[in-house]
């Protein structure tokens, strides 16, 4: 079940928010594709124990193999995945990408500022901003990850330099009650100017129905942990990838 409250509950959160735009459900592993565009997207969501890990394993390095991805499982601190992590481990799996999840409630949201603009719909002016300043893939996959934003119900927020140019961007992708923080970029000569604080708190208030939120940020970003713990989140988990041997896996958590 989708829930603020267990890592499992989480990932079931972020699967429906983020998700592969190819997959293949096994009844215990939701296998996912989506070009190489993030990790998410392109690694096993190990939601249930199978009984024979082996072999799951060879299916699912199989099922990537024939798709040219690297074979790259999403695990995390829910003490289920702990069979799963050290098998992975023990066939050389490397580990990528370890991540803090950070969940805040709905009351209490930051005031919205003015100077930033919100909409439902995804831009052009949008997608460029967080396509260049995320380096999320190559080129020709920018209409794969624009296939993945524009999944969700969403809230594109951005705020502009004097110049009248794109400086930040955010998102809000709604899943049932919750809705979860992505896309959070800014321009590398904007930074420490105060974006990316308002770009929260106006999307923390663009929808008074929301009763929780969900974010992720790698953890070794302690600035934008920083941030989000002064904006009302607090830590609720972990989770990291594991690429197969000698391969190199999507970018982004």
């Amino acid at each position: 079940m989708s829930d603020l409250t267990t890592v499992t509950g989480l990932a079931a959160l972020q699967n429906a928010a983020w998700p592969g735009l190819t997959t293949s459900d096994t009844g215990s592993w939701l296998l996912r594709a989506a070009d190489g565009v993030t990790q998410r997207a392109n690694s096993v969501w190990p939601y249930a124990a199978v009984e024979d890990l082996d072999a799951a394993i060879r299916e699912a390095e199989s099922w990537y193999r024939a798709r040219r991805l690297p074979a790259l499982f999403q695990l995390t601190s829910d003490p289920a995945d702990a069979a799963l992590d050290a098998r992975l481990e023990a066939l050389g799996y490397r580990v990528q990408t370890p991540t803090v999840l950070m969940v805040r409630d709905g009351s209490g949201a930051p005031v919205a500022s003015s100077a930033v603009e919100v909409s439902p719909v995804l831009t052009q002016e949008w997608f460029d901003a967080w396509w260049l300043t995320s380096g999320h893939g190559r080129p020709e996959a920018a209409a794969t990850a624009r296939a993945i934003l524009e999944k969700g119900d969403s809230h594109y927020a951005l705020m502009r330099d004097d110049a009248g140019e794109v400086a930040a961007v955010g998102q809000s992708i709604r899943v049932g009650a919750f809705a979860g923080i992505y896309g959070m970029a800014t321009r590398e000569a904007q930074r420490r100017c105060g974006h990316a604080r308002a770009l929260l708190g106006t999307l923390l208030g663009a929808d008074p129905e929301v009763t929780g939120f969900w974010l992720s940020v790698t953890r070794s970003n302690s600035g934008a942990q920083a941030l989000y713990r002064e904006a009302g989140f607090r830590p609720a988990g972990e989770y990291w990838y594991r690429s197969a041997p000698l391969t190199r896996g999507p970018t982004g958590c």
